[in-house]
Parts: C-alpha cells; sequence; structure tokens
C-alpha cells in the first residue's frame, strides 16, 4: 500500500490512519518524472527524424514538379513542427513537476 499524501483530516487534525510520505516514495516519484522526460525527449528526437525524411521527400516532389503532392506533405511538415514544439514544452512542464517534487523532499 503506498503512503497517502494527506495526512490530515478535513478539520485539520492529524489522521493516525494515514502515513506521511517517505523520502523514498519522493524519490519514487522523481524516477517516474524523470523517466517521463526522458520519453519525452526520445519522442521529440524522432519527430525530428520524421521531419528530415519529410525534406528529404520534399525536395524530391518539388524537383519532379509534383506541387500538389509536396503541398500536402509541406502541412505534414508543419504539424511535426508543431508538434515537436509541444513536446519541448512539455519537457519544461515534467521539469517544473520535478523541481516541485524535489522541493517537497527537502521540505
Amino acid at each position: 500500500m503506498s503512503p497517502v499524501l494527506n495526512v490530515r483530516n478535513a478539520g485539520g487534525a492529524r489522521d493516525p490512519e494515514r502515513k506521511a510520505p517517505t523520502v523514498a516514495s519522493i524519490d519514487e516519484v522523481l524516477t517516474s518524472i524523470s523517466a517521463n522526460v526522458d520519453a519525452v525527449n526520445e519522442l521529440q528526437g524522432q519527430i525530428e527524424a520524421s521531419k528530415a525524411q519529410v525534406d528529404e521527400v520534399l525536395g524530391q516532389l518539388q524537383s519532379l514538379g509534383i506541387e500538389a503532392a509536396a503541398n500536402a506533405l509541406n502541412v505534414g511538415k508543419e504539424q511535426l513542427e508543431e508538434s515537436s514544439a509541444m513536446a519541448a514544452a512539455l519537457v519544461t512542464k515534467l521539469e517544473e513537476a520535478r523541481n516541485s517534487a524535489e522541493a517537497a523532499k527537502h521540505s
């Protein structure tokens, strides 16, 4: 059974049935968040690899004069760029969450 973070009941008094979080449980949260950061960074790398492939195919389509396909693929490239930016923003938020958990560990 995992520890419960809220050790006070609604009236503010200590609830004897609830346990205070341990440093180990906070460490588990930090480990989990760090794994999430790593996963999103890996995903962002995969998105960037996809963008590189799109760039290569775009160049080929444009050199062949296949503008309709190039235009459609360019929209996909823009969506990949947006996805990459979202992943970067997610990493920032996860790092903020990790910092908050780290602060909880030391308070």
